[in-house]
């Protein structure tokens, strides 16, 4: 993993870092809407990049079950809402001044250097808690929506195989 402005994962045998990954596509909807053979191809491959790119992530993270990842995306998301209210309330107190007394140039520089300070940790925190969310949320999206996958496949198999045995059973 690599800590930078933008934080990056790289696999093992992987020559290059990959920076985010996005949810997955769902084929067969767009196959609807009318995109073609050459999408799906397209489709197919970036869908199986975000899958190794959240396994990375979850692998990294040494996440190794769904009820663990739905608790870490929750506590991350409620960290990242947390935040956003303090933030929301550093930003009030901003702007709110006394009516009764001007206060002090420097009794406002240091208050003002105080609470810039605490600004910046939060932000800094803040930077830190959106991306962990993002990077939660994306990955049990990803899992939810490949056992959906997974769910849909085998259930057409089961069928398939029932037509196959149905069809024996007739031409006997």
């Amino acid at each position: 993993m690599k800590s930078d402005k933008h934080p990056a994962v790289k696999g093992t045998g992987q020559k290059r870092f990959i920076r985010e990954f996005d949810l997955l596509i769902d084929i067969q909807e767009k196959m609807r809407q009318g995109k073609g053979g050459g999408y799906t191809k397209w489709a197919t491959v970036y869908n199986i990049k975000q899958m190794a790119q959240t396994l990375l992530l979850l692998q990294e993270r040494d996440i190794r079950d769904y009820e663990v990842l739905a608790e870490k995306a929750s506590g991350a998301s409620a960290r990242f809402h947390e935040l956003s209210q303090e933030i929301k309330a550093a930003r009030e107190a901003f702007n709110e001044l006394p009516e009764k007394k001007i206060p002090k140039i420097k009794d406002l520089n240091v208050e003002y250097a105080e609470i810039l300070k605490r600004k910046k940790e939060l932000h800094s925190e803040y930077r830190q808690s959106k991306k962990e969310v993002q990077d939660f949320v994306t990955a049990k999206h990803n899992i939810d929506s490949f056992l959906r996958m997974q769910e849909a496949e085998t259930s057409a198999e089961k069928s398939r195989s029932k037509e196959k045995e149905n069809k024996k059973n007739t031409e006997r």
